[in-house]
């Protein structure tokens, strides 16, 4: 008898942890260094994580993937590092993650050495919508809004699919071949190794070779530049200065569709970067693409001070929409409860309505916050009481007064 409970005992200590679903970690996990900026990417639906920590096996697969590239793997992409990628879809996979539903947004803290730096990490994976890769770009924007960074700009491209991209380097190559006695001695020398090396060249005579070469806009397919278009789209509806950047793109061993930085227009300082990595999933060994968008704030110099922990507060309101005018909108509206500091959860990578009042039902949230395609052109919204199904329509600049009305 002893002997079969040891056998139990030791078996129990074999199973593999069981892990928490992410939307039950929102509540648990408490950020003492940075809750300011986890407080912001919650009120965008990012939930709290962890960061996997990267294993031999991770650097061992990362180097597997490099060396089937061969070459013209480097972008100019800084802070996203292909072996941290691969731990994040290994974490999605053990997790179980693909089982809940979709998609999975996440927010985390990791620290540069011994230093006072910080990255403050956005993943969401398993949508590969455009209001998704918009959704990045204003968290990471007014993360460091609130961080006291003025005069912020976008700088954007689209490497496309995999297809897309690899027809822009064939053109790319072709024309660096033709105008090698016009290319930088360095650059010429270093094109052996990588075609690509005089797209990152300051150098005024690749500068120039560079200006009248292929552009990777250039070799979009229909359904990247689609898709590129609607990123924009976004961006312009809300008020972030921005500008297209032919040369910028991500390591090609993960970066795919949109890439973009995030910096200060007096001296051109990056303090964010993000990248689209659909590609990197079936490279790795999953039976299919995920799609998956990530993004890094670089917070220097922090202070130290540890602010007073707090959970995150449960969402007294849950913002639906409803057709792509809403959706056009709908950052600027869940910024606007975010100014008024009105706990809100929201779904933008939703499309159906019933799949957007179930989670309103299902979390208990009192009020929904509903806009359809009227609602966006009458610049209003429906609000809804989940207790007795009492609704009316408010006007946008009368919404943060009402609601304060009807919460207090």
């Amino acid at each position: 008898m002893k002997k079969s409970k040891a056998k139990k005992t030791a078996g129990r200590k074999n199973k593999k942890p069981k892990y928490k679903p992410l939307k039950k970690l929102a509540h648990e996990i408490l950020y003492k260094n940075l809750d300011w900026a986890t407080e912001t990417a919650a009120y965008y639906g990012f939930s709290p994580y962890h960061l996997p920590e990267v294993t031999k096996g991770d650097r061992q697969q990362a180097e597997k993937t490099e060396k089937e590239e061969r070459e013209d793997a480097q972008g100019d992409l800084p802070f996203l590092h292909l072996a941290e990628r691969i731990s994040i879809l290994r974490d999605y996979e053990e997790r179980k993650w693909n089982k809940e539903p979709q998609p999975i947004l996440a927010a985390y803290t990791s620290k540069k050495g011994e230093s006072k730096t910080y990255h403050f990490g956005l993943e969401i994976l398993g949508s590969e919508k455009s209001i998704a890769d918009a959704t990045l770009i204003k968290t990471a924007y007014e993360i460091l809004k609130d961080r006291g960074y003025e005069n912020l700009s976008v700088a954007i491209n689209s490497m496309g699919d995999r297809e897309s991209f690899g027809r822009f380097v064939r053109e790319f190559t072709m024309h660096c071949r033709k105008n090698l006695e016009n290319i930088h001695p360095t650059c010429r020398q270093d094109l052996k190794n990588n075609s690509l090396c005089s797209l990152f060249c300051k150098h005024e005579k690749c500068l120039k070779v560079l200006e009248e070469g292929p552009k990777p806009m250039g070799s979009l397919s229909e359904p990247s530049r689609a898709h590129f278009t609607e990123v924009l789209e976004y961006i312009e509806m809300l008020g972030i200065p921005y500008q297209i950047e032919n040369t910028l793109v991500a390591d090609k061993t993960f970066g795919c569709q949109t890439v973009f930085k995030i910096f200060e227009e007096k001296n051109g300082k990056v303090l964010a970067a993000g990248a689209r990595y659909n590609i990197l999933a079936r490279k790795i060994g999953f039976k299919k693409e995920l799609p998956a968008v990530g993004a890094k704030v670089e917070i220097k110099d922090f202070d130290g001070q540890v602010s007073a922990s707090r959970k995150i507060e449960k969402p007294l309101v849950c913002f639906v929409q409803i057709g792509f005018e809403a959706k056009l909108k709908s950052l600027q509206v869940i910024e606007m409860l975010r100014t008024a500091k009105i706990p809100t959860y929201q779904s933008l990578s939703r499309d159906k309505l019933s799949s957007q009042l179930s989670i309103a039902e299902n979390s208990k949230i009192p009020y929904t916050i509903i806009m359809g395609q009227k609602e966006a052109m009458e610049n209003s919204v429906i609000v809804r009481s989940m207790q007795n199904r009492a609704q009316e329509t408010v006007l946008l600049p009368n919404l943060q007064k009402y609601l304060e009305k009807i919460l207090r």
